[in-house]
């Protein structure tokens, strides 16, 4: 280890290693040559102090955080958009099935009216039995019988174009999906001239309303 020793002439400090003391030196300063003697280790060189970070700042920190709770809210976002896109699409599967029902439905009733107001017009059950020659002759239960089944069949018609036509403005309002199925359903029912629209109508109408996120659209 290299020690110091102290010139006499211009007491500058000399670093002479250890295996030189007791021998004459020269001092790199004056020049002037003496007898080296310990006086001590050479300091060590000056390390750095070591500084130690400063504090994170709270700003800093809290900006971040709430970056960084943005970035987990992001993918549910998303999510939350991208539930709320296929619900509106699919309430829009429904606007053109329901119309063509709606529709369906309106024709369905005036024709069922309509039938009604003439039948009523022409002597309704008594004339149809005076024509009917299987009720000639009949008995008090077969006439009222038939007076049931005929005035059971009038009354059906009316009562099937609004149960369509209900299910038509269920469909459109987005509520009461069961009452929209039953709409549907009725409009294939082979009892009226309007069945010819309300087959395909009707089976259109169930398919879409069967949908999973069509079941989600209604409220």
């Amino acid at each position: 280890m290299p020690l110091q020793s102290n010139c006499p002439a211009c007491n500058q400090q000399v670093r002479v290693p250890d295996q030189l003391i007791g021998r004459n030196v020269k001092c790199p300063a004056c020049g002037h040559v003496f007898l080296a003697t310990e006086s001590g280790p050479a300091s060590a060189p000056m390390q750095r102090e070591h500084v130690p970070p400063p504090p994170p700042n709270d700003d800093y920190e809290d900006s971040r955080q709430d970056y960084d709770d943005y970035a987990e809210d992001r993918p549910r976002r998303r999510r939350k958009r991208g539930g709320s896109f296929r619900k509106a699409e699919a309430s829009g599967r429904l606007t053109a099935p329901a119309i063509c029902l709606l529709i369906t439905g309106i024709l369905w009733l005036g024709y069922a009216v309509l039938n009604t107001v003439v039948v009523v017009a022409q002597g309704g059950a008594e004339n149809a039995m005076k024509d009917n020659p299987l009720l000639k002759g009949g008995d008090d239960a077969q006439q009222a019988g038939f007076m049931l089944g005929f005035w059971g069949a009038m009354l059906l018609g009316p009562i099937l174009g609004i149960l369509v036509t209900a299910g038509a403005s269920c469909m459109l309002a987005r509520k009461l999906r069961g009452l929209a199925i039953a709409g549907n359903i009725a409009a294939m029912i082979p009892c009226s001239p309007c069945c010819l629209l309300g087959i395909p109508f009707g089976i259109w109408g169930l398919v879409v309303l069967l949908n999973a996120d069509v079941k989600d659209a209604f409220t």
